[in-house]
Protein backbone atom coordinates (compact mmCIF):
# COMPACT_ATOMS: atom_id res chain seq x y z
CA UNK A 1 0.00 0.00 0.00
CA UNK A 2 1.18 3.63 -0.90
CA UNK A 3 1.09 6.64 1.34
CA UNK A 4 -1.97 9.12 0.71
CA UNK A 5 0.83 11.71 1.12
CA UNK A 6 3.11 10.23 -1.42
CA UNK A 7 0.01 10.26 -3.95
CA UNK A 8 -0.75 14.14 -3.46
CA UNK A 9 2.66 14.81 -5.09
CA UNK A 10 1.23 14.08 -8.53
CA UNK A 11 -0.52 16.79 -10.40
CA UNK A 12 -2.89 13.78 -11.42
CA UNK A 13 -4.69 13.11 -7.95
CA UNK A 14 -5.23 16.92 -7.26
CA UNK A 15 -8.81 16.32 -8.15
CA UNK A 16 -9.23 13.50 -5.80
CA UNK A 17 -10.23 13.47 -1.84
CA UNK A 18 -8.35 12.65 0.79
CA UNK A 19 -11.02 9.66 1.20
CA UNK A 20 -10.62 8.40 -2.67
CA UNK A 21 -6.91 8.61 -2.63
CA UNK A 22 -7.30 6.10 0.42
CA UNK A 23 -9.05 3.51 -1.92
CA UNK A 24 -7.00 4.13 -4.66
CA UNK A 25 -3.80 3.71 -2.56
CA UNK A 26 -4.70 -0.14 -1.45
CA UNK A 27 -4.67 -0.96 -5.18
CA UNK A 28 -1.10 0.30 -5.34
CA UNK A 29 2.42 -1.35 -5.16
CA UNK A 30 5.84 0.19 -5.30
CA UNK A 31 8.47 -1.30 -7.81
CA UNK A 32 12.21 -0.72 -8.12
CA UNK A 33 14.37 -0.87 -11.23
CA UNK A 34 17.64 -0.81 -11.71
CA UNK A 35 19.75 1.64 -13.74
CA UNK A 36 19.63 0.73 -17.71
CA UNK A 37 16.97 -1.78 -17.13
CA UNK A 38 13.65 -1.68 -19.11
CA UNK A 39 10.12 -0.62 -17.39
CA UNK A 40 8.64 -2.52 -20.37
CA UNK A 41 9.55 -3.05 -24.00
CA UNK A 42 8.18 -1.70 -27.11
CA UNK A 43 5.31 -4.12 -28.57
CA UNK A 44 4.84 -5.49 -25.42
CA UNK A 45 1.50 -6.48 -23.44
CA UNK A 46 0.53 -4.56 -20.41
CA UNK A 47 -1.88 -2.56 -19.15
CA UNK A 48 -0.38 -1.36 -15.66
CA UNK A 49 0.00 2.33 -15.09
CA UNK A 50 3.12 3.84 -13.96
CA UNK A 51 3.74 6.75 -11.30
CA UNK A 52 7.33 7.86 -10.90
CA UNK A 53 8.01 8.71 -7.92
CA UNK A 54 11.73 8.99 -8.10
CA UNK A 55 13.84 9.04 -11.01
CA UNK A 56 13.95 9.98 -14.70
CA UNK A 57 12.62 7.31 -17.67
CA UNK A 58 13.65 7.14 -21.36
CA UNK A 59 10.56 6.82 -23.89
CA UNK A 60 12.76 4.87 -27.00
CA UNK A 61 11.40 4.01 -30.14
CA UNK A 62 12.85 1.67 -32.31
CA UNK A 63 14.81 2.57 -35.50
CA UNK A 64 12.91 1.58 -38.52
CA UNK A 65 15.67 0.70 -40.37
CA UNK A 66 17.33 -1.74 -37.40
CA UNK A 67 16.64 -2.65 -33.83
CA UNK A 68 18.89 0.59 -31.79
CA UNK A 69 16.54 2.72 -30.29
CA UNK A 70 16.54 6.06 -30.52
CA UNK A 71 14.98 8.70 -28.09
CA UNK A 72 11.96 10.38 -28.16
CA UNK A 73 11.80 11.88 -24.39
CA UNK A 74 12.62 12.00 -21.29
CA UNK A 75 9.71 11.67 -18.31
CA UNK A 76 10.47 12.06 -14.65
CA UNK A 77 9.37 12.39 -10.75
CA UNK A 78 5.60 12.60 -11.32
CA UNK A 79 5.03 11.96 -14.35
CA UNK A 80 2.86 9.75 -16.06
CA UNK A 81 4.37 6.26 -17.73
CA UNK A 82 1.98 3.96 -19.84
CA UNK A 83 -1.17 5.75 -19.87
CA UNK A 84 -2.27 5.05 -23.63
CA UNK A 85 -2.28 1.01 -22.81
CA UNK A 86 -3.52 1.62 -20.06
CA UNK A 87 -6.92 3.16 -21.59
CA UNK A 88 -6.77 0.93 -24.89
CA UNK A 89 -5.52 -1.85 -23.79
CA UNK A 90 -3.01 -1.68 -27.03
CA UNK A 91 0.42 -2.62 -27.17
CA UNK A 92 2.93 -0.82 -25.78
CA UNK A 93 3.84 1.62 -28.40
CA UNK A 94 7.37 2.71 -27.18
CA UNK A 95 9.65 1.33 -24.85
CA UNK A 96 10.73 2.96 -21.09
CA UNK A 97 14.28 2.61 -19.52
CA UNK A 98 15.38 3.86 -15.94
CA UNK A 99 18.28 6.01 -16.19
CA UNK A 100 19.52 5.66 -12.77
CA UNK A 101 17.42 4.34 -10.23
CA UNK A 102 13.73 4.03 -10.61
CA UNK A 103 10.74 4.12 -8.20
CA UNK A 104 7.97 3.19 -9.47
CA UNK A 105 4.20 3.46 -8.46
CA UNK A 106 2.02 0.42 -9.76
CA UNK A 107 -1.52 0.65 -10.77
CA UNK A 108 -2.55 -2.64 -12.24
CA UNK A 109 -6.11 -2.07 -14.15
CA UNK A 110 -7.13 -5.53 -14.18
CA UNK A 111 -7.07 -5.96 -10.07
CA UNK A 112 -8.53 -1.89 -10.47
CA UNK A 113 -11.07 -2.35 -12.15
CA UNK A 114 -12.45 -5.74 -10.72
CA UNK A 115 -12.38 -4.77 -7.50
CA UNK A 116 -15.70 -3.45 -5.81
CA UNK A 117 -16.26 0.40 -5.37
CA UNK A 118 -13.88 1.55 -7.76
CA UNK A 119 -16.35 1.54 -11.05
CA UNK A 120 -16.84 5.72 -10.27
CA UNK A 121 -13.14 6.31 -8.82
CA UNK A 122 -11.81 4.22 -12.10
CA UNK A 123 -13.68 7.02 -14.60
CA UNK A 124 -12.70 9.87 -12.11
CA UNK A 125 -9.41 8.37 -12.68
CA UNK A 126 -9.20 7.98 -16.99
CA UNK A 127 -10.67 11.86 -17.31
CA UNK A 128 -7.39 13.09 -15.32
CA UNK A 129 -5.12 10.68 -17.32
CA UNK A 130 -7.45 11.57 -20.97
CA UNK A 131 -6.88 15.68 -19.24
CA UNK A 132 -2.90 14.94 -19.18
CA UNK A 133 -2.57 13.64 -22.22
CA UNK A 134 -4.41 16.48 -23.90
CA UNK A 135 -1.77 18.62 -22.06
CA UNK A 136 1.09 16.54 -23.70
CA UNK A 137 -0.69 16.55 -26.74
CA UNK A 138 -0.94 20.32 -27.12
CA UNK A 139 2.19 21.44 -26.09
CA UNK A 140 3.89 18.86 -28.22
CA UNK A 141 1.74 20.52 -30.79
CA UNK A 142 2.59 24.10 -29.75
CA UNK A 143 6.30 22.92 -29.67
CA UNK A 144 6.09 20.77 -33.45
CA UNK A 145 4.38 24.52 -34.67
CA UNK A 146 7.24 26.69 -33.35
CA UNK A 147 10.03 24.07 -34.59
CA UNK A 148 8.31 24.57 -37.96
CA UNK A 149 7.84 28.02 -38.04
CA UNK A 150 11.45 28.26 -36.93
CA UNK A 151 12.85 25.88 -39.96
CA UNK A 152 10.51 27.67 -42.32
CA UNK A 153 11.92 31.15 -41.05
CA UNK A 154 15.82 29.62 -41.85
CA UNK A 155 14.35 28.61 -44.97
CA UNK A 156 13.44 31.91 -45.82
CA UNK A 157 16.53 33.54 -44.53
CA UNK A 158 18.81 31.13 -46.61
CA UNK A 159 16.40 31.50 -49.74
CA UNK A 160 16.72 35.68 -49.27
CA UNK A 161 20.53 35.34 -48.66
CA UNK A 162 21.08 33.02 -51.73
CA UNK A 163 19.30 36.23 -53.84
CA UNK A 164 21.48 39.14 -51.77
CA UNK A 165 24.72 36.43 -52.44
CA UNK A 166 23.98 36.41 -56.43
CA UNK A 167 23.86 40.18 -55.75
CA UNK A 168 26.90 40.65 -54.13
CA UNK A 169 28.86 38.52 -56.46
CA UNK A 170 27.56 41.27 -59.47
CA UNK A 171 28.91 43.67 -57.14
CA UNK A 172 31.89 42.76 -57.09
CA UNK A 173 32.15 41.77 -61.03
CA UNK A 174 30.57 45.36 -61.75
CA UNK A 175 33.08 46.86 -59.44
CA UNK A 176 36.33 44.86 -60.57
CA UNK A 177 34.91 45.37 -64.37
CA UNK A 178 34.76 49.47 -63.65
CA UNK A 179 37.97 49.45 -61.47
CA UNK A 180 39.74 47.95 -64.35
CA UNK A 181 38.15 50.44 -67.10
CA UNK A 182 39.65 52.77 -65.03
CA UNK A 183 42.83 52.22 -64.85
CA UNK A 184 43.02 50.80 -68.53
CA UNK A 185 41.14 52.64 -70.68
CA UNK A 186 40.25 56.05 -68.53
CA UNK A 187 43.30 56.84 -66.11
CA UNK A 188 42.76 60.04 -66.52
CA UNK A 189 38.90 60.15 -65.46
CA UNK A 190 38.32 62.29 -62.29
CA UNK A 191 36.45 59.29 -59.52
CA UNK A 192 35.73 62.46 -57.73
CA UNK A 193 33.18 63.63 -59.72
CA UNK A 194 29.75 63.85 -58.87
CA UNK A 195 28.56 62.13 -62.29
CA UNK A 196 30.86 59.27 -61.61
CA UNK A 197 30.15 58.84 -58.04
CA UNK A 198 26.47 58.64 -58.71
CA UNK A 199 26.50 56.30 -61.69
CA UNK A 200 28.85 53.56 -59.27
CA UNK A 201 25.80 53.47 -56.39
CA UNK A 202 23.32 53.41 -59.00
CA UNK A 203 24.49 50.70 -60.57
CA UNK A 204 25.17 48.96 -57.42
CA UNK A 205 22.04 50.03 -55.27
CA UNK A 206 18.88 49.22 -58.49
CA UNK A 207 19.66 45.40 -57.89
CA UNK A 208 19.29 45.47 -54.56
CA UNK A 209 15.75 47.98 -54.71
CA UNK A 210 14.90 45.26 -57.38
CA UNK A 211 15.25 42.21 -55.15
CA UNK A 212 13.68 44.08 -52.20
CA UNK A 213 10.99 44.58 -54.28
CA UNK A 214 10.38 41.36 -55.57
CA UNK A 215 11.69 39.13 -52.31
CA UNK A 216 8.92 41.65 -50.77
CA UNK A 217 10.96 42.24 -48.19
CA UNK A 218 9.72 45.23 -45.66
CA UNK A 219 11.47 47.95 -46.41
CA UNK A 220 12.27 49.11 -42.25
CA UNK A 221 14.27 45.73 -42.34
CA UNK A 222 16.58 47.04 -44.83
CA UNK A 223 16.77 50.68 -42.78
CA UNK A 224 13.82 52.23 -45.13
CA UNK A 225 11.70 53.75 -42.18
CA UNK A 226 10.96 56.91 -39.99
CA UNK A 227 9.81 54.80 -36.88
CA UNK A 228 11.63 56.76 -33.94
CA UNK A 229 13.66 58.90 -36.54
CA UNK A 230 13.63 61.94 -33.72
CA UNK A 231 16.01 59.60 -31.63
CA UNK A 232 18.51 58.38 -34.49
CA UNK A 233 18.08 62.14 -35.91
CA UNK A 234 19.31 63.24 -32.49
CA UNK A 235 22.10 60.51 -31.92
CA UNK A 236 23.14 60.87 -35.30
CA UNK A 237 23.84 64.76 -34.95
CA UNK A 238 25.34 64.24 -31.07
CA UNK A 239 27.47 61.55 -32.72
CA UNK A 240 28.72 64.00 -35.43
CA UNK A 241 29.60 66.66 -33.43
CA UNK A 242 31.49 64.73 -30.89
CA UNK A 243 33.41 62.82 -34.08
CA UNK A 244 33.90 66.09 -35.61
CA UNK A 245 35.32 68.05 -32.61
CA UNK A 246 36.98 65.23 -31.41
CA UNK A 247 38.54 65.00 -35.50
CA UNK A 248 39.42 69.46 -35.52
CA UNK A 249 40.71 68.95 -32.11
CA UNK A 250 43.34 66.50 -33.27
CA UNK A 251 43.90 68.50 -36.57
CA UNK A 252 43.91 71.58 -34.88
CA UNK A 253 46.86 70.54 -32.29
CA UNK A 254 49.01 68.64 -35.44
CA UNK A 255 48.52 72.51 -37.25
CA UNK A 256 50.28 74.09 -33.87
CA UNK A 257 52.89 71.39 -34.33
CA UNK A 258 53.52 72.12 -37.90
CA UNK A 259 52.50 68.94 -39.35
CA UNK A 260 49.40 70.05 -40.94
CA UNK A 261 48.78 73.17 -42.71
CA UNK A 262 44.95 74.66 -43.07
CA UNK A 263 45.39 76.61 -45.46
CA UNK A 264 45.86 72.98 -48.00
CA UNK A 265 42.63 71.69 -46.46
CA UNK A 266 39.30 72.07 -49.41
CA UNK A 267 36.27 73.10 -48.37
CA UNK A 268 34.01 72.39 -51.80
CA UNK A 269 32.71 69.25 -49.96
CA UNK A 270 30.34 71.09 -48.18
CA UNK A 271 28.67 73.11 -51.18
CA UNK A 272 27.02 70.04 -52.37
CA UNK A 273 24.30 69.08 -50.34
CA UNK A 274 24.16 66.08 -52.35
CA UNK A 275 26.60 64.06 -50.71
CA UNK A 276 23.84 63.76 -48.02
CA UNK A 277 21.96 62.25 -50.48
CA UNK A 278 24.90 59.91 -51.87
CA UNK A 279 25.48 59.14 -48.22
CA UNK A 280 22.12 57.82 -48.01
CA UNK A 281 22.33 55.51 -50.72
CA UNK A 282 26.18 54.21 -49.28
CA UNK A 283 24.01 53.54 -45.62
CA UNK A 284 21.59 51.93 -48.16
CA UNK A 285 24.31 49.36 -49.54
CA UNK A 286 26.04 48.91 -46.85
CA UNK A 287 23.79 48.85 -43.86
CA UNK A 288 20.29 48.10 -45.24
CA UNK A 289 21.30 45.45 -47.79
CA UNK A 290 24.96 43.89 -46.87
CA UNK A 291 24.77 44.22 -43.08
CA UNK A 292 21.06 42.89 -42.66
CA UNK A 293 21.48 40.25 -45.04
CA UNK A 294 24.19 38.85 -43.41
CA UNK A 295 22.81 39.29 -40.08
CA UNK A 296 19.88 37.55 -40.88
CA UNK A 297 21.59 34.38 -42.78
CA UNK A 298 24.49 34.00 -40.09
CA UNK A 299 21.61 34.46 -37.01
CA UNK A 300 23.66 36.82 -35.76
CA UNK A 301 22.02 38.27 -32.31
CA UNK A 302 24.77 40.46 -31.50
CA UNK A 303 25.57 41.72 -34.96
CA UNK A 304 29.46 41.43 -34.16
CA UNK A 305 29.76 39.23 -37.32
CA UNK A 306 27.44 40.86 -40.00
CA UNK A 307 28.87 44.10 -38.68
CA UNK A 308 32.70 43.13 -39.41
CA UNK A 309 31.97 41.09 -43.03
CA UNK A 310 29.93 43.64 -44.64
CA UNK A 311 32.57 46.46 -43.45
CA UNK A 312 35.01 44.95 -45.10
CA UNK A 313 32.82 44.21 -48.52
CA UNK A 314 31.82 47.59 -48.65
CA UNK A 315 35.43 48.56 -48.13
CA UNK A 316 36.62 46.51 -51.05
CA UNK A 317 34.04 48.62 -53.45
CA UNK A 318 36.42 51.39 -52.57
CA UNK A 319 39.63 50.28 -54.49
CA UNK A 320 39.46 52.22 -56.93
CA UNK A 321 40.18 55.34 -54.33
CA UNK A 322 43.66 53.26 -53.22
CA UNK A 323 44.20 51.09 -50.26
CA UNK A 324 44.29 53.92 -47.40
CA UNK A 325 40.82 54.74 -48.80
CA UNK A 326 39.96 50.86 -48.47
CA UNK A 327 41.06 50.61 -44.79
CA UNK A 328 39.74 54.08 -43.94
CA UNK A 329 36.41 52.70 -45.33
CA UNK A 330 36.82 49.54 -43.58
CA UNK A 331 37.70 51.44 -39.94
CA UNK A 332 34.79 54.15 -40.63
CA UNK A 333 32.26 51.34 -41.93
CA UNK A 334 32.68 49.33 -38.16
CA UNK A 335 31.81 52.56 -36.34
CA UNK A 336 28.91 52.90 -38.44
CA UNK A 337 28.04 49.34 -38.63
CA UNK A 338 27.57 49.78 -34.34
CA UNK A 339 26.04 52.84 -34.60
CA UNK A 340 23.46 51.46 -36.96
CA UNK A 341 22.35 48.31 -34.88
CA UNK A 342 21.52 51.05 -31.96
CA UNK A 343 17.90 51.82 -34.35
CA UNK A 344 18.03 50.23 -37.63
CA UNK A 345 17.58 53.50 -39.23
CA UNK A 346 19.32 54.57 -41.70
CA UNK A 347 18.63 58.02 -41.05
CA UNK A 348 21.19 58.53 -38.08
CA UNK A 349 23.71 56.55 -39.59
CA UNK A 350 23.43 58.71 -42.38
CA UNK A 351 24.10 61.98 -40.58
CA UNK A 352 27.33 60.30 -39.19
CA UNK A 353 28.35 58.99 -42.41
CA UNK A 354 28.03 62.29 -43.92
CA UNK A 355 30.33 63.69 -41.57
CA UNK A 356 32.56 61.73 -41.42
CA UNK A 357 32.72 61.83 -45.20
CA UNK A 358 32.90 65.72 -44.95
CA UNK A 359 36.31 65.65 -42.77
CA UNK A 360 38.03 62.60 -44.46
CA UNK A 361 37.24 65.00 -47.82
CA UNK A 362 37.92 68.41 -46.37
CA UNK A 363 41.76 66.93 -44.58
CA UNK A 364 42.57 64.97 -47.91
CA UNK A 365 42.30 61.69 -46.32
CA UNK A 366 40.34 60.60 -49.41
Amino acid sequence: MVAVAQLQKFSIFKAFSDDELEVLSSHLTLKSVADRDFVFGEGERGDDLFFIASGCVQILKASAESDIYEEVRTVGEGDLLGEMAFLDNSFRSAAARAVGPLELIVLNKDAFKNTPRTAALEKKLVYQIALTIAHLVRGDTDAKILSYQKEREATQRQYEFGQFFVYILLCYAAGMLINHALYTRFPNLDIYNSLFAWSYLLLLMLPGIFLVWKLKIPWARVGVTFADWKVSVREGVIASLAMGTVFFGIVFICQLAGVLDFSSFKYDILTRPQYLLHSYGQEFLARGLLQNSLRRFFDDANGVKSVIISSFLFALLHIHFGLAAVFLTFVSSLVLGYFYLRHHSLLGVTILHWSMGVCAFVTGLL
